[in-house]
């Protein structure tokens, strides 16, 4: 994931970098609205406030004796309270040869958020197209060239781990995304909704998926 945003791949005595923020956009304000703002409570809603953040790296069973060394580059904090934070949830769901529909990807707290991201890895073959339903009903659709195009264009590296990235932020928009380069999916509560993946082979299907949304109130 950090290479498909330009940055380094952790390797052996090196660093890796975990990201808070939104790679690739011009916008500051936007890039900074997912950073962790810690310990100011936000001013529209009362008790949604990042009291502590705790950042928890498993290390190999081969990382014996390893001297791990953390830095965290920060900023004053801001005044409107914690803002929206990135989600993160993966899982692997068996795939058979053509179209596979996900019922149980998208669910409950998911819908309070907005999709940013969606990285697929298909363990065997490629994609030909994701589809994104609510109750029947196309919500959006891609085949895997233009996806990958708009990814570049996007100054994106697709690279050769995930058959697929999913990225609002690059889809059509290249340096300079929209105000809001996510989908919605507030507008589907309550609804089913779908992820088809179209495979061309059999096997499984990796998924990890990235929302932006609240902190819960605590």
């Amino acid at each position: 994931m950090n290479k498909y945003d330009g940055i380094s791949a952790y390797a052996s005595n090196s660093v890796i970098t975990i990201p808070f923020g939104i790679a690739k956009v011009n916008d500051a304000r936007l890039a900074e609205s997912t950073n962790m703002n810690t310990g100011v409570e936000s001013p529209n809603t009362k008790g949604l406030i990042v009291d502590s953040l705790v950042v928890n790296v498993e290390l190999a069973a081969s990382a014996s004796g390893a001297n791990v060394v953390a830095f965290g580059t920060v900023d004053d904090r801001r005044a409107e309270g914690p803002g929206v934070i990135k989600y993160w949830r993966s899982l692997t769901k068996s795939a058979a040869q053509g179209e596979n529909r996900y019922s149980d990807v998208l669910k409950g707290t998911d819908l309070k958020r907005m999709l940013a991201r969606i990285f697929v890895k298909a363990s065997a073959g490629t994609l030909t197209l994701i589809r994104i339903e609510a109750d029947g009903r196309p919500v959006w659709q891609s085949d895997l060239v233009v996806l990958q195009q708009n990814n570049t264009d996007g100054a994106h590296t697709n690279g050769s781990y995930w058959t697929a990235v999913v990225d609002y932020r690059a889809l059509g928009r290249g340096f300079a995304p929209d105000a809001f380069p996510f989908l919605d999916l507030r507008p589907y509560e309550g609804q089913t909704v779908d992820i088809i993946l179209t495979n061309s082979s059999s096997g499984t299907n990796t998924l990890a998926l990235e929302t932006i949304g609240l902190p819960p109130i605590r």
